[in-house]
């Protein structure tokens, strides 16, 4: 009787992963760098295009959901410039956010709260 609890326990134990448990990825609260990927790229280009299109209307109460406090209006200009019939080229990426080049500009977005903020706008020289 003992033999078949100890038996069914060392099952159970199997069955539910206790003995493939790996320290570095067993724990769920561990950060999970993410990668920009095709899918996050395009969440970052409808939330381009929201934002452009708050902009070009001109809804400032709207505009602190897009775009960061400390975007100057030259740079809200510039950003109407952008051309997005193209999809953009990874600059850089990091754990806050990830900086894209559309075409001759770069634009840095930040993850908050499930939302891609404009942080900067910078035009580059060719």
């Amino acid at each position: 009787m003992l033999r078949n609890i100890a038996i069914g326990t060392i099952v159970i134990l199997f069955l539910t992963g206790f003995f493939f448990i790996d320290r570095n990825n067993a724990n769920p609260y561990r950060e999970i760098a993410e990668t920009v990927d095709a899918q996050t790229i395009g969440e970052i280009k409808r939330h381009h295009l929201a934002a452009t299109f708050v902009a070009a209307n001109g809804e400032r109460n709207k505009l602190s959901q897009h775009f960061s406090e400390d975007l100057t209006d030259e740079e809200l200009q510039q950003f109407l410039t952008i051309q997005t019939t193209e999809d953009p080229i990874v600059i850089t990426e990091n754990d806050q956010g990830v900086t894209l080049a559309w075409s001759n500009t770069l634009v840095e977005y930040e993850k908050v709260e499930n939302l891609w903020t404009i942080i900067t706008i910078t035009e580059v020289d060719d």
